[in-house]
């Protein structure tokens, strides 16, 4: 039998050949804890990835499409609450943990517990509000009110998911976080099934991601109990919230980029036509997403601690020179397998798959240049924000201007899509090139 230490060496000895052609040097110390550290992100990440994956596909094939935009809807409401009650800690303790690892466990302790109770009384009170003016919020996304506390339920959950997976990413905990991972996904496919023998609506996927949750947050709190006992400091609070509202004006332009989309397929087309527009999601963005969240996992931590950025800029480069053509073959490729998956329901059309691709693509490679800027400092962050404000406003526009003018179509929202992505690209790297 051939033991997993001399498949994880050959692996390294493939990689840094390719490291060596591509990049002209052999890898630095700072790559080779980085390959280390992601082989166990990678691991956890893929199984997570690939269950949950597979619960999509079943539950759309399963829900029709009308079911399963009414579960994206869910999704969505989701992450625009997310916003105010995680309020950018996640980031902003990850970064704090892994710029000063070498601090008093004391001063760690301060601002874990800081951050920790703020994001939960934060959370409280966004599912309080949300609670009581569920008929306005309806209103608004163009649903029930159902839906709606659904959404807020499953956003108070990954909220506090999330804050303590950052905690988590600052720590470099990521043989914890993969066994997390895995289990995770395990019980999500689990718990879909048995709920979905019960109800069979598209309440069966978000009460199954709701209780997984649930369990991953009271697993974090026994690793991090240690760190959460003292009340908040507020000069730690302070210095993590100067950072932290960065991260939350970036999540509030990311919402009119990155899910502006979907809530615009909802309101003009309906919960049937955000469910086959979900399915085409699913199989390219959610496919390559899950790739960039398991490599960002690793590689945030990693550039916060570098100082020569321009370096991991110049690499970046190169990964797409090279790797773009190739990454949006293999992304159509999956996306029309999947697609097959959904069902005969789920109608393929290649230009719209092309398209989708592209924006997975431009996501994947952007997210590596975003990363740079996000942990080069405040300014620069700062900076990334405005240029992302002002694409989000035209992109904005752009949409009114469709449907002022009876033009809007699902075409044309992706179209806009992958203009921002490119700009957005060239914007962060003349950040870098300027700052770094």
């Amino acid at each position: 039998m051939i033991s997993s230490v001399l498949v994880t060496q050959k692996i390294y000895r493939l990689v840094g050949i390719v490291h060596l052609r591509l990049f002209g040097h052999e890898m630095g110390q700072e790559m080779r804890k980085f390959l280390e550290n992601l082989s166990w992100s990678f691991f956890g990440g893929v199984i997570a990835a690939s269950v949950t994956f597979a619960v999509n596909i079943i539950a759309g094939r399963l829900l029709g499409p009308e079911e399963y935009g009414k579960y994206s809807l869910v999704f969505l409401i989701s992450q625009i609450f997310l916003i105010p009650m995680i309020f950018g800690m996640d980031m902003a303790i990850s970064r704090v943990i892994s710029k000063e690892a070498f601090q008093k466990v004391e001063n760690i302790r301060k601002n874990i517990s800081s951050a920790f109770w703020f994001v939960f009384f934060i959370s409280i009170l966004s599912l309080i509000v949300a609670t009581f003016f569920d008929n306005f919020f309806s209103g608004i996304f163009s649903t029930t009110s159902d839906i709606v506390l659904f959404g807020v339920l499953l956003s108070f959950i990954l909220g506090i998911k999330n804050f303590l997976d950052g905690i988590a990413r600052g720590f470099q905990l990521f043989n914890f976080q993969a066994k997390l991972r895995i289990f995770e996904g395990l019980f999500v496919a689990v718990a879909f099934f048995v709920i979905y023998t019960v109800f069979g609506t598209y309440t069966s996927v978000a009460s199954a991601f709701i209780l997984a949750g649930v369990l991953i947050v009271f697993w974090y709190l026994l690793r991090f109990r240690e760190f959460i006992v003292s009340v908040p400091n507020l000069i730690s609070l302070k210095s993590l919230l100067h950072y932290s509202k960065f991260v939350v004006a970036s999540a509030l332009v990311t919402l009119v980029v990155g899910y502006g989309d979907r809530f615009v397929v909802n309101k003009y087309f309906g919960p049937e036509e955000l469910g086959l527009y979900s399915a085409y999601y699913a199989a390219t963005i959610f496919v390559i997403g899950q790739m960039t969240v398991i490599m960002n996992n690793v590689f945030f931590p990693v550039v916060s601690k570098t100082e020569k950025k321009i370096l991991i800029m110049k690499k970046v480069d190169k990964l797409v020179r090279f790797g773009s053509a190739p990454v949006f073959l293999g992304v159509f490729l999956v996306g029309f397998l999947v697609l097959s998956l959904f069902g005969s329901e789920y109608e393929l059309d290649f230009f719209v798959l092309s398209l989708f691709s592209i924006v997975a693509v431009s996501q994947f490679f952007v997210a590596f240049y975003g990363n740079i800027v996000a942990a080069h400092s405040p300014e620069t962050y700062f900076l990334g924000l405005k240029f992302y404000f002002i694409r989000a406003c035209v992109y904005t526009g752009y949409i009114v201007i469709l449907v002022l003018t009876n033009t809007l179509s699902v075409q044309a929202i992706l179209l806009g899509l992958v203009v921002n992505y490119i700009v957005d690209g060239f914007n962060l790297r003349y950040i870098l090139k300027k700052y770094c």
